[in-house]
């Protein structure tokens, strides 16, 4: 705590701001910039841009985070909750920040150069004020663009230092930097990229432990298009919002809209963004659900939490299957909100025979007959209803039939009448018939045809003719649609 409190005595921060004259600059139709920005800068970078987006609901993040820190600071500076309440109702909200690598090197840099000086300065002895730092970077040119600076050489943590530099807090009778330069250039519309230097300062500085800059730029020559940025993360913390560690590299994402298709796959800290010129788009990919975000004149920003539900259990059917159509069936996920079901068939080399995307329950009756002989594989996933998908549940088999039923034997009627009843008998295996009658005087084939009997008898529903030959046939048929050869016989109505 006494520490602490050393840090706290020497922290009263300095800000640095510039603006220039805005000017005409050329308009570039897309570029697609990766960020570089590592977990802990990317975290500082979503603190920015929540504040930029909500001011209002950022001051209760800050003065109720719990952060045992940020509470010491607020009691050692005696920070006037009822001025900042009415300096914070005056803010007004921004468009979020874009990060820029060049702007993340200088600061970087100037991070690294304050920690042999151990000083908390925006221009150390030989080195050149912020705006010409920034543009040997590679920014812009100097004195080409907007540019401000925040640094904090006595930070606890990244939480801790955007918790000091957005209240501002400082040794003055409200305990609140006045003006509160800090805040200025978290909120000012005077910027559209940013980038963050964060270094670890060792035991025994007086800086430290963590020393940040926060390097602010915008209005650069031929800046282009506005960003869509933000990331997509895992919530492990279930806190609904980005932290180190949660960020989820590789993911790809999709922005459609009529007229054009654009790509871009998150960092290795989870983060994404490029410039799109203005239009209505869908955003989406990877099992993640589209978002429709309209893009104007300044940056959008939309993240994405990534919370899978549990990967389903595949049952069945496994190893050998005696039906063509078999019901497939898996456990119920944790989470989920639907089920997505494919099946492959490998002999044929066929990658898609069955594929259901919505499917509410955890079975499905195939309508699709498979093959006999065939080894197939089926896969079932799970998706909630945010639109992540868990990992695939996979399973094996190869549809193996039993022999056909044998034929039946025709009964003939014991005394032929013009209702009488046909009769057969049971094939092992059945479980149902076919059952077909000609009147071969008259030459009509079929007079009676049915289909899918139960039972092993029929009988007319209307009457035969008198002196006329009739031919009956009656086959059987299993589960699987194998059927018997047709067994016949000839009776003529007296």
């Amino acid at each position: 705590m006494f520490r602490l409190l050393q840090r706290l005595v020497r922290s009263f921060r300095s800000t640095w701001r510039r603006s220039r004259a805005a000017r005409p600059c050329l308009e570039q139709l897309e570029d697609r910039l990766t960020p570089s920005a590592g977990p802990r800068a990317e975290y500082l970078l979503e603190l920015v841009n929540r504040m930029r987006t909500n001011p209002a609901a950022e001051l209760g993040l800050l003065l109720h985070s719990g952060d045992a820190n940020v509470n010491n600071a607020l009691a050692y500076f005696h920070v006037d909750p009822a001025v900042l309440a009415q300096e914070w109702a005056g803010l007004k909200a921004a468009p979020p920040l874009a990060w820029n690598d060049p702007l993340g090197n200088a600061a970087l840099a100037h991070s690294q150069l304050m920690l042999p000086w151990d000083q908390q300065q925006h221009q150390l002895p030989g080195e050149a004020d912020p705006g010409t730092r920034m543009a040997a970077a590679g920014y812009a040119p100097a004195q080409t663009f907007n540019w401000g600076e925040n640094i904090y050489a006595y930070a606890e943590s990244v939480f801790f230092a955007h918790a000091g530099l957005a209240i501002d807090w400082g040794a003055t009778p409200t305990g609140i930097q006045s003006p509160p330069g800090h805040r200025n250039n978290i909120l000012s519309t005077d910027f559209q990229e940013m980038g963050v230097g964060l270094v670890d300062a060792p035991a025994g500085m007086q800086t430290g432990p963590l020393l940040i800059t926060e390097d602010f730029g915008g209005d650069r020559p031929n800046q282009g298009n506005p960003f869509l940025l933000g990331s997509v993360f895992k919530d492990a913390n279930g806190d609904g919002f980005y932290n180190p560690g949660e960020g989820l590299a590789g993911i790809n994402l999709t922005i459609h809209r009529i007229g054009g298709t654009f790509t871009t796959t998150t960092t290795a800290a989870g983060a994404y963004q490029i410039q799109l010129p203005p239009g209505s788009y869908s955003v989406g990919g990877s099992g993640l659900a589209p978002r429709i975000v309209t893009i104007g004149t300044a940056n959008v920003m939309v993240n994405f939490v990534w919370n899978p539900p549990a990967v389903p259990t595949w049952i069945a059917p496994s190893g050998v299957t005696a039906t063509t159509t078999p019901t497939f069936t898996w456990t119920a996920s944790t989470g989920a909100s639907r089920y997505d079901l494919w099946v492959k068939d490998s002999t044929a080399g066929v990658s898609q025979v069955i594929r259901r995307t919505i499917l509410a329950g955890t079975s499905f009756r195939s309508t699709t007959p498979l093959v006999p002989g065939h080894h197939y594989q089926a896969m079932v996933r799970a998706y909630n209803s945010l639109g992540a998908a868990s990992a695939w549940s996979t399973g094996t088999f190869t549809i193996v039939l039993p022999p056909p039923p044998g034929a039946p034997t025709v009964t003939a009627p014991p005394s032929p009448s013009l209702f009488p009843i046909i009769t057969w008998t049971l094939s092992a295996g059945a479980v149902r018939y076919d059952f077909v009658m000609n009147d071969t005087s008259a030459g009509i084939s079929p007079v009676i045809g049915r289909q899918n009997l139960s039972t092993n008898s029929f009988t007319p529903g209307s009457p035969l003719l008198h002196g006329h030959q009739y031919q009956v046939w009656v086959r059987a048929l299993d589960s699987c649609g194998q059927h018997s050869t047709w067994s016949g016989l000839n009776f003529r109505i007296a």
